[in-house]
């Protein structure tokens, strides 16, 4: 089961930190694909190797930024025909295995035969241990 995780970020220096985290405490990081479109800065952020996950980025400035609606339609143009979609901000952590968690309660609710979205506000979290 693969998982397409989409991503967009305006001038978020949170970004890598939160690939870093996906990747670090998903189960099977090898099943996540993340389609991420960063609108910062020429240059961009230097996003971090997501190891054994996909990435798939895509840089626009942020003078051509049009906000984070566009943002996330360009952003579904990565998916890849993954099993699944999860839509995030730039701005995340996770707890560890938050992934097969995932499946776990979308496929208890009837997915995919029924088509459904879980949607939440997730908790705020501190930075701690220096970072």
């Amino acid at each position: 089961m693969r998982i397409f995780v989409s991503i967009v970020s305006y001038c978020d220096p949170v970004l890598p930190f939160t690939l870093e985290r996906a990747v670090a405490t998903a189960s099977a990081p090898e099943r996540l694909h993340f389609g991420v479109v960063e609108q910062s800065p020429a240059g961009g952020t230097s996003l971090p190797r997501p190891g054994t996950a996909r990435l798939t980025p895509l840089h626009i400035d942020a003078r051509d930024a049009r906000g984070p609606c566009w943002a996330r339609a360009l952003a579904m143009t990565l998916y890849d025909g993954e099993d699944w979609f999860l839509q995030l901000d730039s701005h995340m952590d996770f707890d560890p295995g938050w992934d097969e968690r995932l499946v776990a309660a979308a496929s208890a609710l009837g997915a995919p035969q029924r088509g459904l979205a879980i949607s939440s506000y997730p908790n705020a979290f501190l930075f701690g241990g220096g970072v």
